[in-house]
């Protein structure tokens, strides 16, 4: 069975989609930056990778709970 979509939906993913590119790209851009000023300032490598786990096990602690808030008032 095919499920066609209204445009209202497909413009919502559209915009989900460019939210969360938009969101991994400045994530993306900002963790190299973060990493040098630590260097430059003489933070150890080793806290410094902690900081970027720290910042992924966060993202991954989370996810389950924001479901249901997402649920109810939507992104």
């Amino acid at each position: 069975m095919m499920t066609y979509f209204s445009d209202y939906s497909k413009k919502r993913f559209a915009i989900l989609v460019l939210i969360v590119s938009i969101s991994g790209f400045s994530q993306g851009m900002l963790l190299p930056l973060i990493s040098i000023i630590f260097e430059r300032d003489g933070v150890s490598s080793a806290l410094n990778g902690l900081n970027a786990t720290g910042l992924y096990i966060g993202t991954l602690l989370i996810s389950p709970f924001i479901e249901q808030p997402l649920r109810k008032w939507g992104y």
